[in-house]
């Protein structure tokens, strides 16, 4: 199995940031997964709420402020918002899930054009609840894999595996909760990989009755709020999937290439 930090080590550090993702390079972890927004003059910035106010101490919404604006932005960790241009150049060393958010379709076309001319796009997945999001990001960029995500409950995407059909799409992220024995078998039967995620609030009441669910069900990974303790849990019993060794890359906000 793998591992695929949530937001990066978002137990260790402040979410979507240099400091957060440096931690999962740092520790071996396999995989990040983030958040994609666009600012007021469509240029893509890591975020996951709709606001800054989780990750600073000004509440302002990523769509209403031009790129100037929110590169001047200090966050709580004194680090600047991330762009996909700058951490594109981390690809060499980790696996990125890049998930869009929102219902503007041009995010989907403008990470599309930014990794067309990407290299190891085969280190890059795209996802989305939002298949509006993923159809206009492959119809931009085919060639980079492309992943549905999906919740339990009122926000449960209507069929999802016909939805992986229709998209041409070979991997699903259900929500931890959606998942049982009869649900895997259907995923498999209909050739897809499986990474599961967890909101940080169930997955911290009992994590490890979480991850002995995940290893018997034989999913591929697991998208976790804490990467190092599942990490350290899965090599104890022989069940983590060997990575390629990671190099950390530079803390804070001006990464070089």
């Amino acid at each position: 199995m793998i591992v695929i930090g949530h937001r990066g080590a978002c137990q260790e550090a402040l979410e979507n940031t240099w400091e957060s993702f440096n931690k999962c390079l740092d520790m071996g972890c396999h995989r990040i997964e983030l958040d994609l927004r666009l600012s007021k003059d469509k240029q893509v910035f890591v975020l996951h709420n709709p606001t800054t106010k989780k990750v600073s101490d000004k509440n302002w919404q990523i769509t209403k402020k031009k790129s100037s604006e929110l590169l001047e932005l200090v966050l709580i960790n004194h680090e600047t918002l991330p762009r996909l241009e700058d951490l594109l150049k981390i690809l060499p060393k980790i696996e990125l899930n890049l998930e869009l958010k929102g219902l503007d379709t041009n995010l989907a076309v403008l990470v599309g054009e930014a990794l067309k001319e990407t290299p190891l796009q085969e280190k890059i997945i795209v996802s989305s609840f939002n298949r509006r999001q993923l159809q206009r990001f492959k119809d931009t960029c085919p060639d980079v894999q492309t992943a549905l995500l999906w919740a339990k409950g009122p926000k449960l995407t209507k069929n999802p595996i016909l939805t992986c059909k229709q998209l041409a799409i070979k991997i699903c992220h259900p929500e931890f909760y959606a998942l049982s024995p009869s649900l895997m078998q259907t995923i498999r039967s209909a050739g897809l990989r499986v990474y599961p995620w967890i909101s940080l609030k169930d997955e911290k009441k009992h994590p490890e009755k979480i991850w002995e669910k995940l290893v018997a069900l034989k999913v591929d990974g697991f998208c976790t709020n804490y990467p190092r303790e599942m990490m350290n849990w899965l090599k104890a019993r022989g069940e983590l999937d060997p990575c390629s060794e990671t190099t950390p890359y530079p803390q804070a906000g001006n990464p070089t290439a």
